[in-house]
């Protein structure tokens, strides 16, 4: 239980943490990483870039994957041809396996 005494910390919006700034983000074509990716590109019009890293699984090209973050339901097609201009690059295809 917090007593009259505790601090109460401010910490900035979700928009303000991210405006002007580059994200790395893998599991994009997951359920976890897919909802992150969405509520970055609907809740934060100031991201800089989004980076995804995809990589080959289950016989899927990383290509493949990327069409399937982009054909979800939840998307519509307006918000899609912003979304595209925000995710600056797909890295795939690495030399190395992660």
């Amino acid at each position: 239980m917090l007593g009259s005494s505790a601090e109460v910390k401010s910490f900035p919006r979700l928009a303000d943490f991210y405006h002007g700034k580059n994200v790395f983000l893998t599991g994009a074509t997951g359920f976890v990483g897919s909802v992150l990716l969405e509520i970055l590109l609907r809740c934060c019009p100031g991201i800089k870039s989004i980076y995804i890293l995809l990589r080959s699984k289950k016989n899927a090209l990383p290509k493949a994957r990327k069409e399937q973050i982009f054909n979800k339901k939840v998307w519509k097609k307006e918000f899609l041809c912003l979304m595209l201009n925000v995710i600056s690059k797909v890295i795939i295809n690495l030399p190395f396996r992660i």
